[in-house]
C-alpha cells in the first residue's frame, strides 16, 4: 500500500488497522456514558435523531473521545 515492506511507513498501515477496533470501543464507551434522562430530555423537546447526535451526545462524549484518542495514539508510538 505504501510502496515498501520494511521500515517506518510500512508498519503504519497494519498498525493504524489494529487501532482502529480499539479506538471504536473506547469511542463506543465514551458515546454510552452520556445521561440517559439528558437524551429524553432533548426528545421530550421535539428534537430528531440528528439534532440528539449533533447537539447532545458529541459534546458529551468529547472528553472521553479525545482521551480515547490520545490514549490510542500513545500507544500506538
Amino acid at each position: 500500500i505504501v510502496g515498501t515492506a520494511l521500515g517506518t511507513w510500512a508498519a503504519i498501515v497494519p498498525l493504524a488497522i489494529s487501532a482502529t477496533p480499539y479506538y471504536a470501543r473506547i469511542a463506543e464507551v465514551s458515546l454510552r456514558e452520556v445521561d440517559r434522562g439528558l437524551i429524553d430530555a432533548v426528545r421530550a423537546m421535539g428534537g430528531n435523531r440528528w439534532t440528539i447526535i449533533r447537539e447532545v451526545l458529541v459534546p458529551e462524549a468529547m472528553p472521553g473521545i479525545i482521551a480515547g484518542f490520545t490514549v490510542t495514539l500513545v500507544t500506538l508510538i
